[in-house]
């Protein structure tokens, strides 16, 4: 019998031991209690205190139970095993209603099932009781009127991409889209929600969706309906979306232009959007009232870069979405401030992983600063550093020498307007290097007789412990510059912008031009980036000409505050006859290593 590394699994490891063996085989194994005292012994880790419990009892028939019991006594183990009984159960089931299972098999699968349900009944679960332990389903209201559910667990990765892709109506609500929303007009007027937590309630027949059972004396269970929506659990933002969008569905035809705009904006309570001209600004504040009205969703405190009568705020600094939004100079810029560290404050891989993901950048604008201490703690993982073990003197000495720099992000700034006419493209850059790879995208305009070139998106990402070549990585950096520039396009509702993908590695651009029998790894990045850029450029740059090159290797603050790399490259606010040529060369030694034999 395996051992087990903490009192949860000693129970269950016996559990297993006696209700999974066959009859005979148990018969011969444990034919007595005094031998389920042994194995139980066995089963704990050695050494620690489960072992030296069940040591003080003599090994006799009547002492098994009373060993069980001072376990489940002194580490609380009878609601832990519960929890691991039915975590089990239910993935029994849904691994072999997933897979499917041969008529032979099935009697194999009412003796798991019936051992699994044996040991909750071992613990007073009873098959009346069992339910009330299950997991349940968040239940929504469509806006037919039907009720369904979203179960909380994780789809599969086959699934994932889509699972996370699909909202009520198919609207984007996360922060990005918001923010790309924000972006294209030239006057923004973000507002919210008030009182959102207590405006949506449920109907008479839907009091059951959402249930509180508190215990009442030993055996008696008080259960409370709840009439509203309960602000907090994980299905509110999406019942108070869902609430929303069947609200715009069914305004007045007069308002369906605004409740258009209005379904694109939202992201919970917060809705980000904007007008070109301060007419529009009008006419679009009025009615989105009135619309939202209808549904008791009172929207208030709009704020906006430019005046106006319906606006309540023009000046100074907002945050909109976590980002601070100068109304003044209408800019955006990032909240980096930090606790100060003291000189006698431990530095652990621990620190440093909090430290880092308090820096909310959902642009990605900040990528080449952030990537350094996100690189830092790559190298821990290879070392196997513990989480709060003090770490080296010169590991140390890296993220100080980063941290004080840290300072300088506050004063990066950058135009919140990035209009889009009839001249703009999007031209997207990847790069990698040997600890991580990135991909950013730049929105090119004419604005005659300028040309500009300014950040939309930008995303880098470390590279996997598991060791992956130079273009293996670079295939990668193409894969989520397909994905992000898809993501824009679609957030923007331009499916006709053109777009030209730039790379410094000839073996992905060949792989992803050419035809091949390659590996699998490379058949299934090259099949989804096919997929994504169906009809859009794929051009080779000169690393030198690659703006992307310093995203997957990271730089200090000091170094990208001096860089303005979100202003783009200088070549591409150029005529296009002075841009690398973009051609690949033929095929190379590196493409056939990926080659199937």
């Amino acid at each position: 019998m395996p051992s087990c590394h903490s009192v949860q699994d000693l129970e269950l490891s016996v559990q297993d031991l006696w209700f999974h063996l066959p009859q005979d085989n148990i018969r011969c194994l444990i034919n007595s209690m005094s031998d389920r005292v042994a194995a139980c012994i066995a089963a704990g880790e050695p050494g620690s205190k489960a072992e030296r419990l069940v040591l003080s009892f003599p090994a006799t028939a009547a002492n098994y139970p009373k060993a069980i019991d001072q376990l489940k006594e002194k580490f609380r183990r009878e609601d832990l095993l519960v929890q691991i009984y039915v975590r089990h159960l239910l993935t029994f089931v849904m691994k072999n209603a997933a897979t499917g299972r041969a008529k032979a098999d099935l009697p194999l699968v009412y003796d798991e099932l019936e051992s699994k349900l044996r040991s909750l009944e071992s613990l007073g679960k009873t098959h009346d009781k069992t339910v009330d332990e299950l997991p349940s389903a968040r239940g929504e209201r469509r806006g037919d009127g039907s009720f369904g559910t979203d179960r909380p667990h994780s789809p599969p990765e086959s699934t994932k991409k889509d699972y996370h892709a699909t909202q009520v109506n198919k609207v984007e609500t996360t922060t990005t889209a918001s923010l790309v929303n924000m972006d294209n007009p030239g006057i923004s007027s973000p507002t919210d929600i008030a009182k959102k937590k207590t405006l949506n309630c449920f109907s008479l027949n839907d009091f059951n969706s959402k249930r509180k059972i508190i215990p009442d004396g030993s055996e008696g269970r008080i259960v409370y309906r709840h009439c509203r929506v309960v602000f907090g659990v994980s299905s509110s933002p999406f019942q108070l979306n869902a609430s929303i969008m069947n609200l715009l569905e069914n305004c007045q035809p007069q308002h369906e232009e605004v409740a258009q705009k209005l379904k694109c904006s939202f992201y919970v309570d917060n809705c980000v959007s904007g007008v070109f001209n301060t007419d529009e600004q009008g006419r679009f504040i009025e009615p989105a009232k009135l619309i939202m009205l209808n549904g008791c969703f009172n929207l208030r405190g709009f704020v906006g870069n430019v005046a106006g009568k319906n606006v309540d705020r023009s000046s100074g600094d907002t945050s909109v979405l976590g980002v601070i939004w100068n109304l003044e100079t209408d800019t955006l810029k990032f909240c980096t401030d930090m606790d100060t560290l003291t000189r006698g404050t431990k530095i652990t891989k621990r620190l440093i992983l909090a430290i880092v993901q308090k820096i909310f950048d959902p642009i990605g604008l900040l990528t080449p600063a952030t990537l350094l201490p996100k690189l830092l703690i790559l190298h821990l993982w290879k070392m196997k550093i513990a989480w709060d073990s003090e770490l080296s003197a010169n590991d140390v000495n890296v993220f100080l020498k980063w941290f004080r720099d840290l300072y300088i992000l506050k004063d990066v700034t950058f135009s919140r307007c990035k209009i889009i006419n009839s001249t703009s493209e999007l031209h997207v850059f990847l790069g990698a290097s040997k600890e991580a790879y990135a991909a950013c995208v730049f929105v090119r305009s004419m604005f005659k007789p300028d040309v500009k070139g300014i950040l939309v998106r930008a995303k880098a990402r470390v590279a996997p412990l598991k060791p992956l070549s130079i273009p293996c990585l670079e295939l990668m950096a193409c894969c989520i510059g397909s994905r992000l520039a898809n993501y824009i396009v679609n957030a923007l509702n331009l499916p006709n912008l053109r777009i030209t993908f730039w790379s410094n590695s000839t073996t992905a651009l060949w792989w992803i031009k050419e035809k091949g029998n390659w590996s699998v790894f490379v058949e299934n990045r090259v099949k989804e980036i096919r997929q994504l850029t169906r009809g859009h450029l794929w051009k080779h740059v000169p690393g030198n000409l690659n703006i992307a090159d310093l995203l997957s290797h990271g730089c200090s603050p000091r170094q990208m505050l001096i860089s303005r790399w979100w202003e783009g490259p200088l070549w591409l606010r150029e005529s296009p006859e002075y841009w690398p040529l973009g051609e690949t060369h033929g095929e190379s030694e590196e493409v056939e290593l990926e080659r199937k034999n």
